[in-house]
């Protein structure tokens, strides 16, 4: 992912959670002021509930003063209220008559009055209270009854709270609920208040709740979606100004950068290139920082240019005169050999072989330490030309094209002349394959092999276990690095050596210069 993509990413998560932040405490806002107002709205039509729960009691009351007092009969009293039933206890308790009013739409008969019967009971004052039972529910008030100035049983004036009657509250008080509940539960969402019902002991037997189920104003909601609309245009709107902005001043600068650093990478620095960015911030500073790098470069890359040319000139006259004077001394010795007999000059021809033998080699470190152009080259060709000169028996499996550059050659002859002097082999296999873009190279030998001991030191400079310069697989991995590639050594089961060596096809050169 691109610095542009997350920055914009930043830019619009940080101001998306800057309005969902604002957005939610408007609502919590917009809420809490809600329920501050319809929890004050509530109290308040709880405090109508119980002027209307006593104004029924007074109502009650009235009924039996129409009889006590006027002689007024049972049935029309009922007829002129909105009683449930007017019921006669004896002094014990039992039912002695009941009358149910016809036109109150609720049913009420002898067992509902005996239900009523120990709640109601009293001999010497008013007694007032609620009752429930399987789901019906009574508010009454009795009186004590004489006849002839003794004691006679009690009256109980009844009206049932049935759903009808918690209709005509919920529209007398405009409120969402009015309903009986046997607990004080709250329920989500709904703003509640609690009136008691207590019996004639002043246990309540349960709850009128009233309630508001805290929807928002319509008009409040509305014009709060409408600010949400707005807001999230207006925030889309600086997300795009602000990344406008940031691509104008910042990341054009800095692909300017990017591609410059790129194009050094793809085809090397030149010299006298520079970077030329505007401005007066840390972008400029850095590229400053850049042309001011590269001017060193360029500074230090001239000198290494002279000294490297001032040492390869040197290196040719002495690797010339040095060869030139061993081929010399192996003369001598070998004439003082054949004519006077030297004991020593055999010895002495053979250090100079190998002095002379050292001296190549160093030709081919000079190769693999310098920078020269790769182009392809076929590894079978290599391969052929290479075992022209080497006596053994070989074969070779598949072929590829590398990229590498004549020092190839010393890769694959280093590595069959030890397999020839070292592990004493008598034949060699070749195996060439392609893939995922590389050529994968084993060369597999069938001798004593190399053992675990040292199977980590043999690539070192100089490390040898015999007489030799200990350069020649040093050299091999120079090479095989310079061309980008990898080599490593492994058992030939049962016996012998394989080095695995991975180099860049020229193949995956094409195909990344056609994209």
């Amino acid at each position: 992912m691109s610095v542009r993509i997350k920055l914009i990413l930043i830019i619009a998560i940080s101001f998306a959670v800057f309005y969902a932040t604002i957005a939610i405490l408007i609502a919590e806002l917009i809420h809490e002021r809600t329920d501050d107002y319809y929890k004050e709205w509530v109290d308040r039509k709880k405090k109508v509930l119980s002027e209307i729960i006593e104004n029924e009691f007074r109502s009650l009351s009235e009924g039996y003063y129409y009889i006590d007092r006027y002689g007024i009969s049972p049935r029309t009293v009922l007829a002129t209220h909105d009683y449930t039933s007017i019921v006669f206890y004896s002094p014990e308790g039992e039912v002695r008559s009941v009358y149910t009013n016809p036109y109150a739409g609720a049913e009420f008969d002898e067992l509902d009055a005996s239900l009523i019967s120990p709640n109601a009971k009293t001999s010497d004052s008013v007694r007032r209270g609620f009752c429930h039972h399987e789901g019906k529910i009574y508010m009454f008030i009795s009186f004590p009854s004489f006849r002839n100035g003794s004691y006679d049983g009690y009256v109980a004036i009844i009206k049932r709270i049935d759903e009808n009657y918690m209709n005509e509250l919920r529209n007398i008080l405009t409120v969402d609920v009015v309903q009986f509940s046997r607990d004080k539960k709250e329920v989500s969402g709904e703003i509640s208040e609690f009136i008691p019902l207590n019996n004639t002991s002043g246990v309540p037997v349960g709850y009128l709740r009233i309630a508001y189920k805290g929807i928002i104003d319509p008009l409040i909601t509305e014009t709060y979606n409408y600010f949400l609309i707005i807001s999230a245009a207006i925030l889309f709107t600086s997300i795009m100004i602000s990344s406008a902005i940031i691509n104008r001043t910042f990341f054009s600068r800095v692909n300017v950068l990017s591609n410059f650093m790129k194009n050094i990478g793809k085809r090397g620095f030149r010299t006298g290139e520079r970077i030329m960015i505007s401005g007066d911030d840390e972008i400029r500073d850095l590229a400053d920082s850049i042309n001011m790098a590269l001017d060193e470069i360029e500074r230090s890359k001239k000198e290494i240019s002279g000294m490297a040319e001032n040492l390869r000139v040197i290196n040719r006259i002495l690797r010339h005169d040095i060869l030139n004077d061993l081929t010399v001394i192996q003369g001598f010795a070998e004439v003082a050999s054949e004519k006077h007999g030297c004991e020593y000059c055999p010895r002495i021809m053979n250090r100079a072989e190998k002095a002379v033998d050292t001296i190549k080699k160093l030709k081919n470190v000079e190769m693999a330490l310098s920078e020269s152009e790769l182009y392809p080259m076929r590894v079978s060709e290599i391969i052929e030309n290479v075992m022209k000169v080497h006596d053994i028996e070989w074969k070779l499996i598949g072929d590829a094209t590398v990229l590498a550059d004549d020092g190839l050659y010393s890769v694959f002859d280093n590595l069959v002349s030890n397999a020839v002097k070292h592990g004493k082999t008598d034949r060699i296999k070749f195996e060439v394959r392609e893939r995922d873009g590389q050529a994968v190279i084993k060369v597999t030998d069938y001798g004593e092999g190399i053992p675990d001991s040292i199977k980590q030191r043999i690539f070192e400079e100089g490390f040898t276990l015999g007489d030799g310069s200990g350069l020649g697989l040093y050299i091999v991995k120079k090479l095989v690095e310079k061309y980008g590639g990898s080599i490593t050594v492994s058992d030939n089961r049962p016996s012998g050596t394989v080095f695995t060596i991975k180099l860049k096809t020229a193949r995956n050169k094409m195909e990344r210069n056609e994209s």
